[in-house]
């Protein structure tokens, strides 16, 4: 770890900023391994054990929900043309692709806000587990929310937003 941990009383919110990131970006990389080392193992034995046509027909279809997605998003039709060159003449551009493209973007919104209201809790773990106190005094800035707001790109007034409505976000989830 090249950045010192912050004294608890620090309001310096940069240095806090740069430690909670080195200390996720490590817990972050340590788990994605293990667990794509895990899905990558099972896939491989499961693909080892087909037969040559059926591993051909597995790589053909794991292409498809991609592919599928780029079509009704994004209105290319190329990928879905390469993966079934014999009907490749019947793809066009799903009709309102564009809508379906704005209504991606919010929902990935919806969800990158979801991710940034985890990390709060994970800073205010992380807190418990180094200082022994889950949640800084008022007067001490910043705050778990601060944090994970830089740390997500938002403003720490539509991250407490999104953590005051939870589950229901009906007046935060439309366009704006």
């Amino acid at each position: 770890m090249t950045t010192k941990k912050p004294p608890w009383d620090s309001m310096d919110e940069h240095w806090w900023l740069a430690w909670v990131n080195e200390q996720f970006d490590a817990l972050d990389a340590q788990a994605e391994v293990t667990a794509n080392e895990r899905a990558l193992y099972a896939s491989f034995r499961f693909l080892a054990s087909l037969p040559p046509t059926a591993q051909r027909e597995a790589f053909r279809k794991m292409g498809i929900p991609a592919a599928r997605a780029r079509w009704y998003y994004d209105g290319e039709v190329a990928p879905l043309r390469k993966l079934f060159p014999e009907v490749a003449e019947t793809f066009v551009p799903p009709p309102r692709w564009q809508q379906r493209h704005r209504q991606r973007d919010h929902a990935i919104k919806r969800q990158l806000l979801r991710l940034a209201v985890r990390d709060v809790y994970r800073i205010r773990k992380l807190w418990h587990g180094e200082y022994g106190m889950w949640k800084r005094p008022i007067k001490l800035k910043p705050s778990a929310a601060k944090l994970a707001a830089l740390r997500n790109d938002f403003s720490e007034h539509e991250l407490r937003g999104a953590m005051r409505h939870g589950s229901n976000q009906s007046d935060w989830n439309q366009p704006t």
